[in-house]
């Protein structure tokens, strides 16, 4: 993934992803339903699972956009989606009956007809609506649904399913919520959830091994991501706005992403680390305009795995690959260190927003570059390393 693709409300669900050729974001018209989840398929088409009459699913091929009843009736009150190998929808979800319960849901497309499943419940809820808020839904390298989600803010909740049923367990208690839940690159299930401050859990073996993400300010929601090199990034809405937090090597980095006096407005965030190792993060957050603060949807992009910074935060501390000068005067050369001389290598460089400015196989550079930060990227220096040119 390279282009950030999200699904929102505004009078019905928007879908809108940015096109690179145009430098803009393209929106499909609104479609109908409300507590969306999205995934993209191997060849980039979205399927989006949400409240619909009941549970809905839409999703869009070369023709166009399809929505299915996939179970009508019941209330919704959240879905988390996840496509198999296959490309078939896997669907976590809550709902309330009113005078009857509150349930865990489980419902897959098996390639030729929808199956559900129910996989917790509190009987006799009594019109206690949202007695499980929040779930999220990841599947393993066999396929294998695993769900995370909470009671009542109260306890956390797993459950898997294995060849018979469904098996449940309590992750902590008390006082938790919002739980994002992923599957690592070791078949082990991690969960960023909060409990006053953000969390992060993983499944060793037959326990479950917690962690504090940040202790500092207290949080409200979270969003849980893990890269293909096995490190958890997490974006966090907390009492001082949207937070961003990576994990190497057992060590935790935060960063601020967006502060606002009143982040009781911010909201609804997800997260994504493209191929380039680049964070893209989107919530509901707020603009000010006139000295008044209005609801909008934003999104930002990050610098990228492994940025050199100098300072605690940099990620990738004993990378050689160096630019000097910097502050550059004319040019700058690369260094030596580098076999600038391979022919499949290419020396990138990019401007703040990401935009790729100048490519070039020579080791010299920076000379049509107009005063300014630009990051230079290599594309075959292991690991990933990108320095920052002032």
């Amino acid at each position: 993934m390279r282009n950030p693709h999200i699904v929102y409300e505004k009078n019905g669900l928007i879908y809108t992803h940015y096109n690179t050729d145009s430098s803009k974001w393209v929106s499909d018209k609104p479609l109908g339903g409300s507590r969306p989840s999205l995934a993209l398929d191997s060849s980039g088409y979205p399927h989006i699972s949400c409240f619909f009459n009941g549970l809905g699913y839409i999703h869009k091929n070369i023709t166009g956009w399809d929505t299915i009843e996939v179970y009508p009736g019941p209330w919704v009150d959240w879905t988390s989606i996840a496509l198999d190998k296959k490309g078939n929808p896997h669907i976590g979800w809550t709902s309330s009956d009113w005078f009857d319960a509150d349930m865990v849901l489980y419902t897959h497309w098996t390639g030729t007809i929808w199956e559900t499943d129910t996989v917790d419940t509190v009987m006799g809820a009594g019109g206690s609506a949202g007695t499980y808020a929040w779930i999220s839904i990841a599947l393993d390298t066999a396929n294998c649904p695993h769900l995370a989600y909470s009671s009542n803010g109260v306890n956390e909740y797993y459950a898997k399913k294995t060849l018979k049923e469904w098996k449940v367990e309590r992750v902590d208690t008390p006082y938790n919520g919002a739980p994002s839940l992923k599957i690592d690159t070791l078949n082990r299930p991690c969960i960023a959830y909060f409990r006053g401050q953000t969390r992060y859990a993983v499944k060793e073996d037959t326990v479950w091994k917690i962690e504090a993400v940040e202790t500092t300010v207290s949080c409200r929601e979270a969003f849980l991501f893990i890269d293909k090199n096995n490190n958890s990034h997490i974006s966090c809405v907390s009492s001082i706005g949207m937070i961003y937090a990576w994990r190497k090597n057992n060590i935790w980095y935060i960063e601020n992403l967006d502060s606002f006096p009143m982040p009781t407005n911010l909201s609804s965030t997800s997260l994504a680390i493209d191929n380039n190792g680049y964070a893209h993060a989107s919530y509901r957050g707020v603009v000010n305009s006139g000295g008044n603060g209005y609801a909008a949807l934003k999104y930002i992009k990050g610098e990228g795995v492994g940025v050199e910074e100098n300072n605690s935060k940099c990620l990738i501390l004993n990378a050689k690959l160096e630019a000097k000068p910097n502050p550059f005067v004319a040019f700058t050369v690369i260094s030596e260190q580098l076999s600038v001389k391979d022919k499949e290598t290419k020396i990138q460089i990019y401007d703040v927003s990401g935009k790729l400015i100048e490519e070039t196989k020579d080791n010299i550079i920076g000379k049509k570059l107009k005063s300014g930060v630009y990051f230079i990227k290599v594309n075959n220096y292991k690991p990933l390393k990108v320095v920052k040119l002032r």
